[in-house]
């Protein structure tokens, strides 16, 4: 099965490792744009945008992720249905 990224994606990671990922990123020439339900990066000299969301509604999808090949790494995604489906109530 191909997989799709995007040049802008959303990660969630824990809360209590936000605030050392988003010095890391920095360090390494990110700009960080804090706001209420997100961290958004942007990588210097690239169309990379890193989009690292803080809604705690998405903190359960961390212990349903599942590990894949993406770009060449290893990291962990979302299961199929938390990809597909989200945590917004659909719409009427």
């Amino acid at each position: 099965m191909a997989r799709l990224i995007q040049a802008c994606e959303s990660f969630v990671v824990a809360f209590s490792v936000l605030g050392d990922l988003t010095r890391h990123l920095e360090k390494r020439g990110f700009k960080a744009d804090i706001h209420q339900d997100s961290v958004n990066a942007f990588g210097a000299g690239s169309a990379l945008r890193i989009q690292l969301t803080t809604d705690p509604r998405y903190q359960e999808f961390l212990s349903r992720s599942m590990e894949a090949e993406v770009l060449g790494l290893r990291v962990k995604i979302a299961c199929l249905e938390d990809g597909t489906q989200g945590c917004w109530p659909p719409a009427v």
